[in-house]
């Protein structure tokens, strides 16, 4: 199962870099051994890091956004200490704002569980206020 899981993700282009790939290698190794915390945080961090890749690969400002807000948030994501914060707000800002067309709502979270059988389960979901 790992093993079709791992091809799987290994055949998107985008995890094709060394240090990506090393990570998910890393990630696959922790759940297969039972440290499904570190797996969890070493996939989110290297989903997060494609994403991150994506945007700032993006050359144009998004329709949705004046170029001076656009710079100031690529300086942010060209911020290793600062991106994860501005990259979660992108991915969940409302349709007002959203550079994806997914229709995400306002208000949302990405939310990471750790199953009974130690499966991880990602969700993005809509926190109401």
């Amino acid at each position: 199962m790992i093993e079709k899981f791992k091809s799987w993700l290994l055949s998107y282009p985008e995890f094709q870099d060394p240090s990506l790939k090393e990570m998910l290698d890393d990630a696959i190794k922790c759940y297969q051994n039972g440290i499904a915390r570190a797996s969890l945080l070493l996939s989110y961090n290297a989903f997060l890091l494609v994403i991150r890749k994506k945007i700032l690969a993006f050359e144009n400002t998004p329709q949705k956004h004046q170029q001076s807000e656009w710079e100031h948030k690529i300086k942010i994501l060209r911020d290793d200490e600062k991106f994860e914060e501005e990259l979660i707000n992108l991915l969940c800002a409302g349709a007002d704002k959203s550079i994806f067309d997914y229709g995400t709502k306002k208000n949302c979270t990405l939310i990471l569980i750790i199953g009974e059988e130690g499966e991880m389960i990602v969700h993005m979901g809509k926190i109401p206020l």
